[in-house]
C-alpha cells in the first residue's frame, strides 16, 4: 500500500540534501543544487537559496557550458524570487549564451519559465506577454512537464492575479487560496 511521510516538508528538503553531492561531477551537482534551491524557494527560504546558488556556481565554474547554464538558473531563480530583476535579466542573458553553446534549447525554455513568472509578480504583464509567446512556440514540442508548466504560466498570466503573489507550486493550492479569499466568510468557501 501507499504510506504517508510524518515529516514536515522542510525537514524532507534538509535530508535529501543532507546525502553529500561534492562526489558528484559539476553537471549533477548543478542540477542537484538547482532543484535544491527550487524547494528552498518554495519554502521562503531564500537565504539559504542563495547560498545554494552561489555554491552552484562556484563549482560549475569552468565545466561545461551546459552544467554553469543549470548553475546559473538556481542563481537565476533566486534573483527573481528576491525581486532583483535587474540582475536576473543579466543571468537569463548568460543562460541564453551558455544554453546556445551546450546546443540545449530547454535549458533557456526552463529559464524563461522562471524568468516570466517573475514578470507577472513585479506586474510586467507587457514583458511577461512576451515571454510567454516564446515558451509556447518551444512549449508546442517540449516534453509534458514543460508543456505543463508553461499552460500553468498562462493560465496565471489570464487571470491577472493583481496584488496575489505568482509562486512555484502546487497550482491546486493556489487556486484553493484564491477562493478562499474570494468568499465573505468560511462557511460560504
Amino acid at each position: 500500500g501507499v504510506q504517508t511521510c510524518a515529516l514536515p516538508i522542510s525537514q524532507a528538503v534538509d535530508a535529501c540534501v543532507s546525502v553529500s553531492t561534492h562526489a558528484l561531477p559539476p553537471a549533477m551537482r548543478a542540477v542537484a543544487d538547482d532543484i535544491h534551491v527550487a524547494s528552498l524557494i518554495g519554502l521562503g527560504r531564500i537565504f539559504e537559496a542563495g547560498q545554494h546558488a552561489a555554491g552552484a556556481l562556484a563549482v560549475s565554474a569552468g565545466s561545461d557550458p551546459w552544467a554553469q547554464a543549470v548553475a546559473a538558473t538556481a542563481s537565476l531563480r533566486v534573483l527573481c524570487a528576491s525581486g532583483d530583476l535587474a540582475h536576473a535579466a543579466q543571468v537569463l542573458a548568460d543562460i541564453a549564451r551558455l544554453a546556445k553553446q551546450a546546443h540545449t534549447p530547454l535549458r533557456i525554455a526552463w529559464a524563461r519559465a522562471v524568468w516570466a513568472q517573475a514578470l507577472l509578480r513585479a506586474h510586467r504583464q507587457g514583458d511577461a506577454r512576451g515571454e510567454l509567446t516564446r515558451l509556447t512556440r518551444v512549449a508546442a514540442s517540449a516534453p509534458p512537464l514543460m508543456r505543463h508548466v508553461v499552460e500553468r504560466i498562462a493560465t496565471e498570466a489570464a487571470r491577472d492575479l493583481g496584488t496575489t503573489a505568482v509562486r512555484e507550486g502546487e497550482p491546486l493550492a493556489i487556486d484553493l487560496i484564491q477562493r478562499v479569499h474570494g468568499k465573505p466568510d468560511d462557511r460560504r468557501a
